[in-house]
């Protein structure tokens, strides 16, 4: 597909520099801003930027007119297919049209309200790209940062004498409202202890980092961010925090768990020596990783069922590889599901396999009659694979009916049946449930979805940056 730029970017490139603030260009537009505008749209055309940069987020009327007002040296310009471009307006996040209006909320009093929005427009791409924020604007280094700031949207950095990073800076503004927090503030009931965190050190590096060491580079001040490269739900990075300071860096900034980024937002930013940061880089990294891959596919189900039904609740099982029970639960409590169980003393759970071991049902019922009593204040959950099971569950004594691997349509017949006959009856669906059904098993009259694929979520694409601090140029 191509862009209404190409054929002229590579004249644009060697014949306009950068601008000096101050000076005008196509008639009145700043001609900072439209050499911003012409650096912004060159590295999207290059692949530097996302794709939905292309557009600036605008409808193709406005951005035609913009080309034309700002560069009327390429002359008029063939219109885009409307599907092709209706298809880039798909993909411009949210975490964009925020960080446009946040922007634009500070724009100077003397500044066009319209260039003061392609100037947002520009700035909120280049913030979600991967590298430097002055590189995609085009600027001379990271000093012009703050200059263009100053002169465009003053209110924006007032009172702020250092910002070491723009980028983080701009994409905070934007941050998610409080309904697009996933759950973190369960996540952080999860405890971790030091133990752990240097059990996690010590696998990775019990003895000393041969690379670094042989390179001499141990010493050098450096800074190490983790990125996102994809939009995630954020968990485990107050584990990371532990985990580099804990190797002895210094952590600048980090998202809590539970917050929902959108891509090429920095998760986690530390200061420090070389050796330090780098012994901590791949253990953060894989621990964010595999936790916010965990919390992001868990985010996504949870949005999934509650656009079916809002009162039905995710519950995650105790299917864990040994050893990851804890950051499987605050990962998927980060994206805002539920335990169903977190160990055999937890619940009164009867399946099959424990109804396989005593002579029938009636057995069943003997014995729970006798042990109830002493445990008043838990209910008796009992497995069925079918609704003649759900019948004999509910003569046992069962207050809780929990569903195993029966079809949607078969689910919702049963559950229908039920609860005609007790409406006070809690029912489960488990068994086979994950992203491409959930919504449909959402769909069947049950109160909570019971699931262990979570925990087996693709890992989230986070990527680390590790630079000499302070940098000789950059923000």
């Amino acid at each position: 597909m191509a862009h209404p730029l190409s054929n002229w970017v590579s004249h644009h490139r060697q014949t306009h520099p950068a601008a000096p603030y101050g000076s005008t260009a196509a008639g009145d537009v700043p001609a900072d801003i439209v050499h911003i505008l012409a650096s912004v749209l060159r590295h999207v055309q290059d692949g530097e930027l996302p794709l939905f940069a292309w557009t600036l987020g605008l409808p193709q009327p406005s951005l035609l007119s913009l080309i034309e007002r700002c560069f009327p040296e390429i002359g008029p310009l063939e219109r885009m297919d409307d599907n092709d471009y209706a298809d880039i307006g798909k993909i411009v996040p949210e975490r964009y049209r925020q960080l446009v209006a946040a922007l634009s909320a500070h724009r100077a009093d003397s500044l066009n309200p319209e260039y003061a929005d392609w100037l947002a427009r520009a700035i909120a791409a280049a913030a979600l790209g991967h590298r430097e924020l002055w590189r995609d604007l085009g600027l001379s280094g990271h000093e012009s940062v703050p200059a263009l700031f100053q002169r465009h949207f003053p209110s924006f950095s007032a009172g702020l004498t250092r910002v070491p990073d723009w980028k983080s800076l701009l994409l905070a503004a934007a941050a998610p409202h409080p309904q697009e927090h996933a759950g973190g503030e369960f996540a952080n009931a999860v405890f971790f202890d030091e133990a752990q965190i240097d059990s996690w050190i010590g696998e990775d590096a019990p003895l000393l980092d041969l690379t670094t060491q042989l390179l001499g580079i141990g010493t050098r001040p450096a800074r190490m961010r983790l990125r996102s490269r994809q939009a995630t739900v954020v968990a485990c990075t107050e584990e990371a925090v532990r985990l580099v300071e804990r190797c002895g860096g210094r952590v600048e900034r980090f998202v809590p768990s539970g917050s929902r980024v959108a891509a090429g937002q920095v998760l986690l930013s530390a200061t420090g020596r070389a050796d330090a940061l780098l012994r901590a880089w791949k253990v953060a990294q894989n621990l964010l990783e595999y936790a916010c891959g965990v919390a992001t596919a868990t985010a996504a189900m949870v949005d999934a069922v509650r656009a079916v039904n809002p009162d039905v609740a995710v519950l995650t099982t105790r299917k864990y590889p040994p050893g990851l029970r804890k950051l499987a639960l605050k990962a998927t409590l980060a994206g805002g599901a539920f335990p169903h169980r977190l160990g055999l003393g937890e619940t009164l759970l009867v399946f099959p396999q424990h109804r396989a071991l005593l002579d029938d049902w009636d057995v069943l019922r003997e014995r729970l009659a006798r042990v109830c009593g002493a445990l008043s204040e838990k209910k008796v959950v009992i497995e069925a694979h079918d609704l003649d099971d759900a019948w004999q569950a509910l003569a046992a004594g069962a207050s809780v009916i929990q569903f195993d691997k029966l079809a949607p349509d078969a689910l919702r017949a049963a559950c229908n049946a039920l609860r005609a006959h007790d409406g006070e009856l809690a029912l489960i669906a488990a068994g086979g449930i994950h992203a491409g059904n959930a919504a449909d098993y959402a769909g069947c009259g049950v109160d909570a979805l019971v699931t262990s694929s979570l925990h087996y979520a693709p890992p989230a694409d986070i990527g680390v940056g590790i630079e000499p601090w302070p940098a000789a140029d950059g923000v």
